[in-house]
């Protein structure tokens, strides 16, 4: 789904942030999901100047790390409504076999009603 908002820009972006929108005054029509992907690159891009090698790794990998832990948080949310929904059509199932169950036991019922009913005739009715 693309968004697109009309936003003020008054003030121009910071140096070397690595934005992909040109500063100047007036409105401007953006697409939201672009301004929001380019301020998450900001925020999760070290400055190279202020960082050397081993703390852009270090850096890196926590950053992978914590996209592990929200996968997996959002693997055991997605199992556990899961799980829900099949104890929901368990319980939903259950409820139209019984329904049938005694349906079935009414119409079998009723069959040997009739089967014992055709039994009792005398043999010079049929």
């Amino acid at each position: 789904m693309y968004v697109t908002v009309l936003i003020d820009r008054q003030t121009p972006t910071p140096a070397g942030t690595g934005s992909s929108f040109t500063p100047g005054k007036g409105r401007q029509c953006v697409n939201l999901e672009a301004l929001i992907l380019d301020m998450m690159l900001r925020i999760r891009t070290p400055e190279k100047s202020a960082c050397t090698g081993v703390d852009i790794t270090a850096i890196g990998i926590l950053l992978v790390l914590s996209e592990l832990n929200d996968l997996r948080t959002e693997m055991r949310q997605d199992v556990a409504a899961l799980g829900d929904e099949l104890a929901g059509l368990r319980r939903h199932m259950n409820e139209h076999l019984t329904i049938l169950r005694c349906e079935m036991l009414h119409r079998l019922g009723t069959l040997q009603q009739t089967a014992d009913q055709l039994a009792r005739r005398d043999p010079a009715d049929r």
